[in-house]
């Protein structure tokens, strides 16, 4: 009854009568339905864990961490700043922040003894078609050397590996790709380590490897059909030609595939 009164279905007077109860006690009903309604729906006060000094050193603090941790652009911090906190930053402040980082990270990572790396893995990536030259421990994934530049040929490899070997890296092993530059300056640089190559790139050949046996093996099948179709019983040797050569691009594909699995 409360909440007909409430939804206004129904006037006051109307379920008075129905009811055989007098106004008065309808009203008492709809104002009971409405204050239960409105505590149903009123926003849920929840206990402060911690309250959070925002201040200028802590907005740096999560800039740095949303580009390091998130890799965040820079015009995301932005709006999330904007959005959530109701700080305005632009994109040239951001920029600043980030620099004034990584110029002190510079000064610390070449004070970073580097002679308890053993095995070196390098290789080079790119961003807007330079080349970052990087280096890191195969065993703690610490980065040791990462540098953009606009060349990737032995002499900046090998500047960039003097440092490093300046700061005490001497490894037993050195695991990359076939870059020339690489590995004329790890020759130079590093003339008695062990080199080895990595496994990304040499499944990646196989996989390229396996995709052509796999080709191959499925335009035996189609030519040695189109064959038996063509010729005659008389002719065999053509027709045996092509499953010699069906089973062999069959033997090839599977054996690619089991390489491949052990890998």
């Amino acid at each position: 009854m409360g909440l007909f009164a409430a939804s206004k279905k129904a006037s006051i007077r109307q379920l008075a009568k129905q009811h055989g109860i007098s106004r008065n006690t309808v009203r008492k009903a709809r104002d009971k339905t409405l204050d239960a309604l409105d505590k149903a729906f009123e926003p849920v006060q929840e206990a402060v864990d911690f309250n959070l000094p925002v201040t200028k050193k802590w907005i740096e603090t999560l800039v740095l961490s949303l580009i390091l941790i998130n890799r965040a652009s820079y015009r995301s911090i932005k709006m999330l700043l904007k959005d959530v906190f109701d700080c305005s930053i632009s994109l040239g402040k951001i920029h600043t922040i980030f620099r004034r980082a990584a110029d002190k990270a510079v000064t610390i990572n070449k004070s970073i003894d580097l002679s308890d790396i053993t095995d070196l893995c390098a290789d080079e990536v790119f961003h807007n078609n330079k080349p970052i030259l990087n280096a890191i421990d195969a065993h703690s994934l610490y980065c040791c050397v990462l540098n953009i530049n606009d060349h990737r040929d032995g002499d900046t490899w090998g500047i960039h590996l003097l440092d490093a070997k300046d700061q005490g890296l001497c490894p037993r092993t050195m695991i990359s790709d076939e870059a020339d530059g690489l590995l004329s300056a790890q020759k130079l640089v590093f003339p008695y380590v062990e080199h080895r190559y990595d496994n990304f790139h040499l499944s990646r050949l196989l996989m390229d490897l396996r995709r052509f046996y796999r080709n191959r093996f499925k335009s035996s099948i189609k030519d040695r059909k189109a064959i038996e179709h063509k010729v005659s019983q008389s002719d065999n040797k053509l027709l045996a030609d092509a499953i010699a050569l069906e089973n062999k691009m069959r033997f090839l594909s599977k054996t690619i595939d089991v390489l491949i699995s052990w890998m």
